[in-house]
């Protein structure tokens, strides 16, 4: 229960042996609790009532794979709480300390009690550490080659409007274990009304997809308009893939027909999906 102040300085300290903590009133004061799914929610609602001291009714209680996805509630606009499996958390998957690390650890219990072993990360309302610096992307249709979608397709910079209840903020990558991690990062517009899905490819030089990941790790209900979700697509090269330069693109698509969003340029159809950029790809990478 004291793990709380093990994450915390000292007020001032008595005798070289007491140490004094003024504790109070968070500022601002958080508006939600976002937990992991994964391998289960650590924390019940009277959990919560009894841990924050909050009536489940005034804060927000989120739920999220963050092993596939990791979402900011109000766009991280606001200040929150991160609620992760122990195992999870220290687990080392890359994606999942890159996104932990950007809020401040608090509370750590490290064995099963009432609850199973949980981390506890605070988030200060920040500016996200959205990578739209990685510069132009390239809207196209499906059927162009990506040197092809350069050449003639539409040069546009994040944040980029798309013709559903979501936009495009950015991308980044990550490497793991001889793979790519692509990071795509999008932001709630309206309330999804029907199941959606968000695109992660690896295409050859042809637009032929060699690797595809996806999985979104938020259900439709858990989504808010001004929210920000990140997806994670993990990109991994077939073992009869030359070494070679590659290509990044992305976008949505409606789940029950499969149609994707068109991409909109000053409000009109641009293609349907977006080329990121080219990398060099073999399986030792």
């Amino acid at each position: 229960m004291y793990n709380w102040f093990w994450h915390r300085e000292p007020d001032d300290v008595v005798a070289n042996a007491l140490l004094v903590y003024h504790v109070a009133e968070p500022d601002p004061r958080p508006a939600w609790l976002a937990q992991c799914t994964t391998p289960v929610a650590p924390l019940e609602p009277q959990d919560v009532e009894t841990g924050f001291g909050r009536d489940t009714d005034e804060l927000r209680l989120a739920y999220f794979d963050c092993t596939r996805s990791w979402l900011y509630p109000d766009g991280g606009e606001s200040a929150g709480w991160y609620a992760l499996h122990r195992d999870v958390a220290v687990g080392g998957d890359p994606f999942v300390a890159w996104q932990s690390s950007q809020a401040r650890l608090s509370f750590e219990q490290r064995i099963p009690r009432d609850t199973p072993p949980l981390t506890i990360f605070e988030w200060e309302p920040a500016s996200l550490p959205v990578a739209s610096a990685q510069g132009t992307v390239w809207a196209a249709p499906a059927e162009w080659p990506p040197q092809q979608a350069l050449n003639e397709g539409t040069p546009v910079a994040p944040p980029v409007r798309i013709d559903g209840p979501l936009t495009f903020l950015g991308y980044d990558t990550l490497s793991n274990a001889g793979r790519l991690i692509l990071l795509t990062w999008w932001q709630v517009i309206e309330t999804p009304s029907r199941p959606f899905s968000l695109m992660g490819h690896l295409l050859d030089e042809h637009g032929r997809p060699v690797a595809v990941g996806g999985g979104l790790g938020v259900s439709l209900d858990q989504l808010r308009v001004g929210d920000v979700l990140v997806q994670r697509h993990d990109l991994m090269l077939p073992p009869d893939a030359p070494p070679s330069q590659y290509w990044l693109q992305t976008g949505a698509y409606w789940l029950d027909t499969m149609e994707r969003w068109p991409v909109l340029v000053a409000g009109a159809a641009a293609g349907d999906r977006i080329v990121l950029a080219h990398v060099p790809m073999s399986r030792n990478r």
